[in-house]
């Protein structure tokens, strides 16, 4: 790919800042506005999608409790076959937050305009986005940015990451429209709305942390930073081997590592697996047949196991362990 071509977005942007290893897709920006992608499954696109929906449609001036919002999600993601269980848990919590981004919304009075998945871009940083909605009218303009997986706001304030995407949603913002935002909101349905302050020293930091991160890239230097918060979500962490060396010191390993003894099967169809590791044996059990193509198991088959968490200790077996799945476990064979 020709560097003309390598754009980065807020969130390929701050993940390389945070390990300069990690394997980019260089998207460059679309030629024309576009939405969210309508033809996405999972649960977390399908609740961006429902809200991004519900304000561009105006539903959100007559439905503070979110009725309308957690009716639109479901309907959706039964269409799309999502898990019945999950689907409960995220329009609950659609319908709860609801009055939060009406109450945000609001503040900006009635002239107020809600641009939502508006395209963004520098070309001299070659760094272009979408924010989930800016919101534009006689107030300074506000980013806001939806989040409906992972907790975001930690010791008082965003993480690192979340951080540096804002921040560089407000530097798309200045760019294109010539405001810088003085603040961000993020409405995690988790924990709620989560504002921060945006300073335009923060803001330049960033950019310029952007810029001598891509610098050192192109020259080759991409030495792996693996952390349990770099390294949970990412892409190339089934073949990085630095992250599974530095799994051995974390305090909460979500990952296991090891050779297929045992291969058992439950009548609800779920699969559990006696792993060899090098630290003893373990079980990881809730293994949905979704998760993978069982036709590839067999005892003796090394992988690796991502997105787990620990279960209760086996008590008749001092050396062994005990993890469960979930639904973002993935099992990678090593050939």
């Amino acid at each position: 790919m020709s560097e003309r071509d390598r754009w980065l977005t807020p969130t390929s942007a701050a993940a390389l800042i945070a390990c300069p290893a990690r394997t980019l897709t260089w998207a460059p920006p679309p030629s024309h506005e576009c939405h969210v992608d309508d033809t996405a499954t999972d649960v977390g696109s399908i609740a961006h999608r429902s809200v991004q929906e519900w304000i561009e449609s105006g539903e959100w001036h007559n439905d503070p409790e979110g009725t309308q919002l957690r009716s639109r999600f479901a309907d959706a993601a039964r269409a799309a076959g999502a898990d019945v269980g999950r689907v409960r848990l995220i329009g609950s919590r659609l319908r709860l937050r609801a009055r939060g981004i009406v109450d945000a919304l609001q503040e900006f009075g009635p002239e107020s305009e809600p641009l939502c998945e508006i395209v963004l871009r520098d070309d001299k940083l070659k760094l272009w986005g979408r924010p989930d909605v800016v919101m534009r009218g006689a107030a300074t303009p506000r980013v806001m940015d939806l989040k409906s997986g992972r907790k975001v706001w930690v010791n008082g304030g965003p993480t690192p990451s979340i951080r540096r995407q804002l921040l560089l949603y407000a530097h798309l913002i200045e760019h294109s429209l010539g405001v810088l935002p003085v603040r961000a909101d993020l409405f995690s349905l988790e924990q709620g709305l989560l504002t921060f302050d945006v300073q335009a020293a923060a803001v330049s930091e960033t950019v310029a942390e952007v810029v001598r991160t891509r610098e050192m890239w192109e020259n080759g230097m991409r030495t792996a930073a693996p952390t349990s918060r770099n390294c949970k979500y990412c892409r190339d962490r089934p073949r990085c081997d630095a992250s599974w060396i530095a799994l051995r010191d974390w305090d909460t390993p979500e990952a296991v590592e090891g050779v297929i003894h045992s291969i058992e099967c439950a009548e609800n169809g779920k699969v559990a697996l006696l792993l060899g590791t090098e630290i003893g044996q373990c079980w990881v059990s809730e293994i949905s047949t979704r998760t993978w193509s069982w036709h590839d198991a067999r005892v003796g088959l090394a992988i690796r196991v991502l997105n787990i968490r620990p279960g209760k200790a086996w008590r008749d077996l001092e050396d062994q362990r005990n993890f469960v799945a979930t639904e973002e476990t993935i099992i990678y064979p090593l050939r």
